[in-house]
């Protein structure tokens, strides 16, 4: 006898039955119930400007095919991007260590500034992982009990992780499990996919960018004499245009400057406030070029 399965829904629901479905088992990956030193968070209301101000920590679990694994990841607080990560079969303290010493070994890294966060869980909290804050004098800040929205970055990317990688691949073993997300973290999240927190860019590249824009250019040291600019007037339109050389990308030099001018008076002023390495200027005879001299 077959029959429909929406003809069993509504039974049910007319004879107000509800399925109830089991909770598939999911090992612990936290313990707060501890003696170690508990610290309050410090993210409360704090925005991070820059990256390396702000890390992120979690652990969760990763099933395998015939057990468990656990994965430990350090985030970047305002690029989101993995500083560091560790697949182990057990929940040790030494698995989180392992993620710290990864991310502290970025040779552009200041921790002065720092602060970790993560929640109450005895790993965050022995005694080695401590002294390894410490010892790079990295500020530490913990979730309030039972408040998982406190680590809200590292529970996001461990979604992102689970939705997009975890959950649709059968692991045969733990090797197989850290070459997955190897690939998944390296070339895929850091380098890959778009985060609209970033403006729709990967971790990796908006960090980038955010350098470049923040690198001062450096100067032209080349002296007055080598930087002409040739300016020309335009008697209709009584603008005046400076196309300036050499240009080179180390020069800083304006490329092009248009001023607009009632008089020859009001045009030296507005011409030396707009192009200020323009010290002396003389008229030349006829189409009034102008040029510049030491």
């Amino acid at each position: 006898m077959v029959i429909n399965a929406k003809r069993v829904q509504r039974l049910m629901r007319e004879d107000n039955l509800i399925a109830m479905r089991r909770k598939p088992f999911a090992p612990p990956t936290s313990d707060s119930r501890h003696g170690s030193l508990i610290v309050p968070n410090l993210l409360r209301g704090l925005v991070p400007s820059g990256p390396d101000q702000i890390w992120v920590a979690d652990i969760t679990y990763v099933r395998l095919r015939e057990a468990f694994a656990y994965l430990a990841v350090i985030l970047d607080g305002f690029s989101r991007k993995v500083v560091g990560w560790a697949l182990a079969s057990h929940l040790d303290a030494s698995l989180a260590v392992e993620v710290l010493d990864r991310a502290l070994a970025d040779p552009k890294l200041r921790p002065a500034s720092l602060i970790h966060h993560s929640d109450r869980g005895v790993q965050y909290a022995s005694i080695d992982y401590r002294q390894r804050l410490a010892g790079h004098d990295i500020t530490v800040s913990m979730s309030r009990p039972g408040n998982p929205y406190d680590n809200a970055k590292a529970e996001s990317f461990m979604k992102t992780l689970k939705t997009e990688e975890v959950d649709g691949r059968r692991f045969k073993n733990i090797e197989h499990a850290r070459r997955s997300i190897g690939v998944f973290i390296d070339t895929i999240y850091n380098t890959e996919r778009l985060h609209s927190a970033l403006g729709y860019r990967p971790p990796r590249e908006f960090e980038t960018n955010l350098a470049l824009a923040q690198t001062p250019k450096p100067k032209c040291k080349a002296p007055l004499s080598q930087k002409l600019a040739c300016l020309t007037y335009g008697v209709q339109s009584r603008t005046v245009t400076a196309i300036c050389w050499p240009r080179t990308p180390r020069c800083t030099w304006p490329a092009m400057a248009t001023v607009s001018f009632p008089g020859t008076d009001q045009l030296l002023a507005n011409l030396k406030i707009r192009v200020p390495a323009l010290e002396k200027i003389q008229m030349m005879p006829r189409y009034e070029h102008w040029t510049q001299q030491e």
